[in-house]
Parts: C-alpha cells; structure tokens; sequence
C-alpha cells in the first residue's frame, strides 16, 4: 500500500509544479510585461503596403507630353487566403485573358503571403476582378508608361520594364530623377487577412518624380 500512495504524491507534486509554472508564465505575461506582449500580438497584424511613386514625364521643348505614366490595376493573391484555388483560378483566367493552369501554378504557392496574377491591366479588367469578389484576390494601382506620340524619337526617349526603372535612352538615364520616392501604408490586418476599420494605419505619401523637358521638337 506504501509504495501506491508514494507513486500518487509524486505524481501530485509533479502535477502541483507544472500548474505553479503555468501560472508563473501567465502571471509574467499579464502583470509584468503586457505591453510587451500587446506589441508582438500588433506587430503580427500589421502589414505594409508599398505606394508607387508617379514617374514623372518627359515633354518636348514645346510642352508635348512624349512620355507619361498612367495609372493601371495590377491583380494579385494571397494564397494563404483563397479558399478554392481552383475555383478561383476558372473564374479569373477569361477575366484576364491567362491559362486557367497558369493562375493555379501561381496560387499554388501556399509558403507566400504575395504573389502576382496579372500586371498593369486596364480599368475594365480591374473593375472585372473586383466584382468578382474572390477571397484572398486583391487590387493595387501601378503606373504604366506610355508614349503619346507613339515610335515618334522612342530610340532616345528609351523605355521602361514592368516595375517602371529606365532600361534604355533617356528614361535610363534619368532615372533617378524621374522615378520619385515610393511611399508606404501600414495597416492592420484581421485573420481573413481584410483590413481592420478603425485599426492601425500610418501613411506616408509617394512622392512623384521630376518632369523633364527635352530639346526635341
């Protein structure tokens, strides 16, 4: 009977230790390091978004716009978010005008909070995808640059790539100037990953880069 009753009181003891522990840690992270704690548990909502700078323009030396950016919708996914990744990606292929296997692919990518769909499309297609209210499906607005005047002095005008940094002629080498300051929105965000109203959000503005003005006619 002795050794029955020692076994039970060990275990008593031990049982007695871990919820004194427990107790100890709940203690530690209500009383003495709550803000601390409500930091970490704000850190975790939080997420930033990158504001596009508007690249400036390049104008002949009477004042025509020779090359502008103009704003676009850009589509893109957190994977972590959609629900019926192939659902999804039937219904956004004819919108987009992409192979229903390619969005899949790139839905499939369940390790990534962000992944593009679909870059720089016009208001319409934008428009299209918003209404058709997908879970983890969002919008941004991304500049796209354009030549009003068409092939008109593109060799020196140069171009652009996708993510609007100068690759070639004057567009490269001004660059920096042209490009402005991106700016950067903090929100917080709720589990469905939708922005909490009324929560957190701090703002600082783009700024839009220089014009310049050519010599060309």
């Amino acid at each position: 009977m002795g050794a029955p009753r020692r076994r039970c009181r060990m275990l008593l003891a031990a049982m007695l230790m871990a919820f004194t522990g427990v107790s100890a840690r709940l203690a530690h992270l209500q009383l003495l390091a709550p803000e601390a704690h409500a930091e970490r548990g704000m850190a975790q909502r939080l997420r930033t978004v990158e504001l596009p700078a508007q690249r400036g323009s390049l104008f002949d030396r009477n004042g025509n716009e020779l090359a502008m950016s103009v704003p676009q919708q850009t589509v893109w996914a957190d994977p972590k978010l959609v629900v019926d990744r192939a659902a999804a990606a039937a219904r956004l292929a004819p919108v987009l005008d992409m192979e229903e296997a390619d969005l899949l692919e790139r839905l499939g990518n369940g390790n990534s909070r962000f992944v593009y769909l679909a870059r720089q499309v016009d208001g319409a297609r934008g428009d299209a995808v918003e209404a058709l209210d997908l879970d983890g499906i969002h919008l941004r607005a991304e500049p796209r640059r354009f030549r009003p005047a068409g092939a008109l002095a593109a060799g020196v005008l140069g171009d652009v790539d996708v993510d609007g940094e100068g690759v070639s002629g004057l567009e490269r080498r001004y660059d920096e100037r042209l490009s402005g300051d991106p700016g950067e929105l903090l929100v917080e965000r709720g589990a469905d990953g939708g922005t909490i109203a009324g929560g957190e959000q701090r703002l600082r503005p783009a700024v839009r880069g220089d014009d310049l003005v050519l010599t060309l006619d």
